[in-house]
């Protein structure tokens, strides 16, 4: 089974680089559920190609479950040629926090930390999906504290323990690994456009942004 964040990434083509991780699953103070909320779900249509020889089309499913990926081939005559299917439980490696009016999904991709993506569902039907990948937001939440961050400095990888490390001029930020518990205050400052990753609209369509380079 591959991972919500690997649908989202590799179906909308956003080039992961750079990583924000917890060593637990983020609660917001909030319930661990055990199914999707109904107000999630739903089906949305990520992309549609046509050529003289196929037209492919992904859909991208929420359902109380998890979430799944369809990737529908058809031939020339529109005969179904190949039907791919990916899907995602909630699980011990998948979970899904209630807290207020937000979900907190909380994942883990071959990886013993945690990654995080903040869901809010709108008056206009319209589902919201943020993310930061910023280390120095995260480092201002006094319940956090930093475990190491990995930057690219002069073409070598290197582990340390500041979001301020030598020649930082020319360092390029990987990860960042933080212990403890997001305060409440924090989750709802991530939940602004500039951190708004994609939207499932209610007619079905999806409209994402492209990655911001962490500063």
């Amino acid at each position: 089974m591959k991972s919500l964040p690997y649908l989202v990434v590799a179906i909308f083509l956003l080039p992961s680089c750079s990583h924000i991780y917890f060593t637990e699953a983020q609660a917001g103070g909030g319930k661990l559920l055990s199914e999707v909320p109904k107000e999630l779900h739903g089906k949305w249509k990520i992309d549609e190609k046509e050529s003289a020889k196929e037209s492919i089309t992904e859909w991208l499913t929420i359902e109380k479950e998890g979430y799944r990926y369809f990737k529908v081939v058809k031939d020339s005559l529109q005969k179904v040629d190949t039907v791919k299917t990916e899907a995602t439980l909630l699980s011990d490696s998948t979970k899904l926090y209630a807290s207020g009016k937000l979900y907190i999904l909380n994942y883990q991709d071959d990886n013993p930390n945690w990654e995080i993506f903040i869901l809010k569902k709108c008056a206009n039907g319209s589902i919201y999906l943020y993310e930061s990948r910023d280390p120095k937001f995260f480092i201002r939440d006094k319940n956090l504290k930093l475990v190491q961050a990995k930057y690219r400095i002069e073409e070598e990888e290197k582990i340390v323990e500041t979001l301020d490390p030598p020649h930082m001029e020319s360092a390029n930020f990987r990860h960042a690994i933080f212990s403890g518990q997001l305060a409440t205050k924090t989750i709802q400052r991530l939940i602004r456009k500039k951190n708004r990753l994609l939207v499932l609209k209610k007619n079905g369509k999806v409209v994402f942004q492209k990655e911001k380079k962490a500063l």
